[in-house]
């Protein structure tokens, strides 16, 4: 989580509370997610919490945020890494992608408490996607480029729900592939 405000170094009392409520929801399940639970993970009282989200409806709408704001920029970095290049949108998001599998990284459960809760709360998600879906309709393999997103997009959804059979090591390959067919000229 990026540090935008309060002191260098130290999150905002604001990143701690989103931070906190995605730890709730990893650890007690969507279900438990409390502004109580949240406050108290936080460290901060109920009013301070209340201070920075006025309800849960706001916190839920800071979990997506949150959830949109992070891959977009491991996607941008993952992007200006490889410089001009075929495909360059679509081998940026599965080279994302790729990098928080090999990391370790965690399903956005905080994400699925959001939506779980509040199903309004996917119109960002529906923006986003459309957004970055017309960047790969204006790549040089546009469907290739839109079955690397639906291709990472799946296996995000099966991390999600806890349903991927794939083993670490295929799902590298399946990433490896992507990015080899993503990089070819096709003739």
């Amino acid at each position: 989580m990026k540090n935008t405000g309060g002191k260098p170094g130290r999150p905002s009392s604001r990143e701690r509370i989103v931070a906190a409520a995605i730890d709730v929801v990893m650890e007690s399940g969507a279900a438990h997610l409390s502004l109580e639970a949240v406050a108290e993970r936080a460290g901060v009282s109920k009013g301070g919490l209340l201070y920075n989200f006025p309800n849960k409806v706001a916190l839920l709408k800071a979990l997506v945020a949150e959830h949109i704001i992070e891959s977009d920029i491991r996607r941008m970095e993952a992007e200006a890494e490889l410089g001009p290049c075929r495909n360059r949108t679509a081998r940026g998001f599965v080279a994302a992608a790729a990098t928080e599998a090999a990391c370790g990284g965690k399903p956005p459960s905080g994400f699925l408490a959001a939506i779980a809760e509040n199903p309004d709360l996917v119109a960002p998600v529906r923006a986003r996607n459309a957004a970055l879906t017309a960047r790969f309709r204006d790549s040089d393999d546009p469907i290739l480029s839109l079955i690397a997103f639906l291709a990472v997009e799946g296996l995000d959804t099966l991390d999600l729900l806890e349903a991927n059979p794939l083993n670490a090591d295929d799902r590298a390959a399946v990433y490896e592939r992507l990015e080899a067919m993503l990089a070819a000229k096709t003739e």
